[in-house]
């Protein structure tokens, strides 16, 4: 789901998308998910690592934009 809402934000950016992809990084010993609340909305979160693949261009704009869904509040966003 995560490459294919940067493929998303991608092709908006009018930039290519060949090559991407998203995906949690399975060693990570500790992933977490959890429950937090924007607004009266309850938001399942993932708290781990990432590992992006792509060519420099595409991994410098999931830096700018975030990664997944709900960017605008910070909710995807890269550390």
């Amino acid at each position: 789901m995560m490459t294919e809402t940067l493929q998303s934000k991608l092709k908006h950016a009018n930039l290519n998308t060949d090559g991407v992809a998203v995906e949690f990084d399975s060693n990570f010993p500790n992933p977490r998910t959890k429950l937090i609340k924007y607004g009266e909305i309850n938001n399942k979160v993932n708290l781990c690592p990432i590992i992006i693949k792509g060519s420099k261009e595409q991994i410098a704009f999931a830096w700018n934009v975030g990664v997944g869904n709900s960017t605008g509040i910070g909710f995807g966003s890269l550390k």
